[in-house]
């Protein structure tokens, strides 16, 4: 067994470490019966360790707390989760390498396929009162020129047709605030 794979097969199971073990890993050295002393005099993880320090003192690197925390605290929390380290290292504008074995953040899910033009944004979810709506966005809000505010329909516009509709009173008058085009000025159009 070489010394990256013992490493990795106890810390590639870890996923909160303190700050030190995740710069020490990052460097390739196991961190199991090391300290910050010890990081100190390697110029490369010392460096990293400060970069990392003032990352999180700005909030920039999450932390989380640890069970060493609970002993000792600087402050801050001193835990970092794996992978978010590796993927903090790889943003900087001079990122960090990592060895392989480091641990990467998963990748997301794909994106569900977008639904049918036409459909609901969320699929096929349908309702009488969200037929009634897409009805009054299509009706009222088609032809908004949001260069021109007198485009735009009044709220008690909306909510008359849509009670015509057969919609309840507070629906109409939810349904047409949903509508209403964000930053719109109240008042009388001009």
């Amino acid at each position: 067994m070489t010394e990256a794979t013992s490493i990795w097969s106890y810390w590639g199971n870890v996923a909160t470490v303190r700050l030190e073990a995740a710069v020490l890993l990052s460097c390739g050295i196991d961190p199991r019966g090391k300290d910050e002393t010890e990081i100190r005099q390697l110029p490369f993880a010392n460096a990293r360790y400060q970069i990392a320090r003032s990352h999180i003192q700005d909030g920039t690197l999450p932390t989380y707390a640890t069970v060493e925390d609970r002993h000792y605290v600087r402050g801050f929390s001193t835990g970092v989760k794996l992978a978010e380290f590796r993927a903090w290292g790889e943003s900087l504008p001079s990122p960090f390498t990592f060895p392989d074995e480091f641990p990467k953040a998963a990748k997301p899910e794909p994106a569900a396929s977008a639904a049918p033009a036409g459909r609901w944004p969320w699929g096929e979810h349908e309702t009488q009162l969200l037929r009634k709506l897409s009805a009054a966005a299509d009706r009222f809000w088609k032809l908004y020129d949001p260069e021109d505010a007198s485009t735009a329909p009044t709220n008690d516009a909306v909510v008359a047709w849509l009670k015509e509709q057969g919609v309840a009173e507070r629906n109409a008058q939810v349904m047409a605030t949903i509508l209403r085009a964000d930053g719109l000025p109240t008042g009388p159009r001009k």
